[in-house]
């Protein structure tokens, strides 16, 4: 069964002074999720909700890791559950993985996240990401606010209302078969080796996502701790992409959208021309 409790607070919010604790009411009901045998990690994770000023309000979410032998990944299952259990909570929540690491500056973003997510608010809405590897983003009426195509990585999201019914009416086990997004951006498709892909695979088909952009949650592993830049980008196709893009630290922004399938169809048209004007000059050639 898993654990429910409040962060406690482990005076990290004390040190950027002369914030201390900040209200985040206006992100809904916080959770973190962080298995119990990962120890280390759960410190970690608590140590960053402090930093952002959460303690006393977030809360950790810690169930059992799962060791189903009926799938290939158990992992992925657990992971899975964990959003899924989290779906049935009162009102919006917020959601962070205990890998998530919080921009250096957090506490001075507190208003624009804050005026970021009111907007947010105004308009059809399934999924609002704090943090996420982007394919695909739109522009907004709000600088700060993006439209997401698809994304990959469920670090840091604020769940709307149609995500929690999605969340909620597919457990884990009866996802077996389903489609999930076009595998050839993101990863190889479901196989028996494999089993179901991760739930990021899914909700990216939603209809209405936004992201906070630049980011202001990054995930360790894929971005250095200091620097918040991305590191790894072999171990995620997303982050590949965007990596000689983007540096949402320094807020470079490349204002033009990125999208795949558009991309793609363009490289296809200049290809096939380049094949055009080879054969073309070949018989010209070899009429003289």
């Amino acid at each position: 069964m898993a654990l429910i409790y409040t962060v406690e607070c482990l005076g990290e919010c004390s040190k950027n002074k002369p914030y201390g604790k900040l209200n985040w009411d206006f992100l809904g009901p916080i959770y973190c999720i962080s298995l119990k045998e990962n120890p280390k990690r759960t410190l970690r994770a608590k140590r960053e909700l402090c930093r952002a000023g959460m303690c006393g309000y977030a809360k950790m979410y810690q169930p059992d890791k799962d060791k189903s032998t009926h799938v290939p990944r158990p992992g992925i299952r657990g992971c899975w559950e964990s959003h899924r259990a989290l779906s049935f909570e009162e009102g919006n929540p917020c959601v962070f993985e205990d890998d998530m690491l919080f921009s250096k500056d957090i506490k001075n973003q507190h208003a624009r996240i804050k005026k970021a997510f009111e907007y947010v608010k105004t308009k059809k809405w399934d999924i609002f990401c704090l943090g996420c590897f982007p394919i695909g983003m739109y522009k907004t009426k709000n600088l700060d606010v993006k439209e997401l195509g698809y994304f990959q990585g469920l670090h840091a999201y604020i769940m709307g209302d149609s995500a929690k019914q999605w969340l909620q009416g597919h457990p884990y086990d009866e996802m077996k078969g389903r489609a999930s997004i076009p595998q050839t951006f993101f990863s190889a498709p479901e196989t028996p080796k494999r089993g179901v892909l991760g739930i990021d695979m899914y909700l990216t088909q939603l209809d209405h996502m936004f992201m906070l952009y630049p980011t202001a949650v990054y995930q360790a592993g894929h971005h250095d701790p200091e620097t918040r830049v991305t590191t790894n980008p072999k171990n995620n196709h997303a982050a590949n992409i965007l990596q000689k893009m983007i540096n949402p630290e320094t807020q470079i922004i490349m204002e033009k959208t990125l999208h795949i399938e558009e991309g793609l169809a363009l490289v296809a048209f200049l290809l096939i021309m380049l094949a055009f004007f080879a054969f073309y000059r070949d018989r010209k050639n070899k009429n003289y």
